[in-house]
């Protein structure tokens, strides 16, 4: 191979793997176990401040992700499988709403690192 070809191999490596690279770190908030009986989620929250607004603010849009990710089916023009899908989110979101709530009223009782998750399944 020349040096010419190898570079445009390695620079076309490094593109894939930046590409790839948010994706993987958005991953690390949430784990999505879809081979079970039923989909579940667990949204972790340690490194955020749930003490403040914007803390608060990003552990209900994690939530409302996951509910999203494991629910609603990207690209559909079923309005039943639509529609479907969102009251599924919709359920998700609040069956995850009193660990949402003892999160934060626990917030600054636990130590970061320590903190679990928050576990969403499907209806």
């Amino acid at each position: 191979m020349t040096l010419v070809k190898i570079s445009a191999i390695a620079f076309a490596a490094a593109m894939t793997t930046a590409a790839f690279a948010p994706a993987a770190h958005a991953m690390e908030e949430t784990v999505i176990e879809a081979n079970t009986a039923r989909p579940v989620a667990y949204v972790k929250y340690g490194d955020l401040n749930l003490a403040t607004d914007a803390g608060v603010k990003t552990l209900h849009d994690r939530v409302r992700r996951a509910a999203t990710a494991m629910c609603v089916e990207r690209g559909i023009r079923d309005l039943r499988r639509e529609m479907a899908g969102i009251a599924c989110r919709n359920a998700a979101i609040s069956s995850a709403a009193p660990q949402i709530t003892a999160a934060i009223n626990n917030a600054g009782t636990q130590v970061a690192s320590n903190a679990p998750a928050i576990t969403i399944a499907m209806p």
